[in-house]
């Protein structure tokens, strides 16, 4: 109410003499302006709210702050994680939090078992010569994560483009300093060639 106030009146009365009036200190004021000058009708942080937004809708709601602070940066906003956080919060947006690992490995079997012919040498000489994977469990019929899959089909379908079109392409791993595999590996290869 003070802070307004003054705000009204500086035209015509020194800013300084407003304050000691009102009994508020001079900085407290000029945070007060401040605040509302990059406040929420500030342009550029109408988009960063759209950046935030356009980045939260391409993960399918995956990213959190990290990420998202991330992607700004890679779009060439400058801000923390805190900040990525107040503004996803500023949004409403809510990130899907993946269920609690349940344990799909059964030792137990009948089934043959295949040699590791890679034994844990994980080191190679080029690139694209050493694949490895995880097998994991994606069941049909009941949620799995937050998607919900009728048919196996339906389920290899989705997986299938949220491999090739999102998780290759777009999604920042923390592992590749937040890079996609993509990128990470097409650097790779140009560092190669530059050596």
């Amino acid at each position: 109410m003070k802070y307004s106030f003054i705000t009204q009146k500086k035209k015509t009365c020194p800013v300084g003499l407003l304050c000691r009036l009102l009994g508020v200190s001079r900085s407290a004021y000029d945070d007060y302006e401040q605040r509302r000058r990059n406040g929420p009708d500030d342009l550029h942080h109408r988009q960063l709210l759209d950046a935030v937004q356009n980045i939260v809708k391409s993960c399918d709601y995956t990213y959190g702050s990290r990420r998202i602070k991330r992607a700004l940066n890679t779009l060439g906003y400058r801000v923390s994680r805190w900040k990525a956080r107040r503004l996803m919060q500023e949004v409403g947006i809510q990130v899907k939090h993946r269920k609690k690992y349940k344990v799909t490995t059964d030792s137990n079997h009948p089934l043959p078992v295949f040699e590791n012919q890679l034994n844990r040498q994980f080191t190679v000489a080029r690139p694209d010569q050493v694949y490895v994977c995880d097998i994991t469990c994606i069941w049909t019929q009941e949620r799995c994560q937050w998607r919900h899959y009728q048919t196996h089909h339906a389920a290899q379908q989705n997986i299938l483009q949220y491999i090739a079109m999102f998780y290759n392409n777009q999604r920042l791993h923390s592992y590749l300093d937040y890079k996609s595999p993509n990128q990470y590996e097409a650097e790779a290869a140009k560092s190669i060639k530059a050596a």
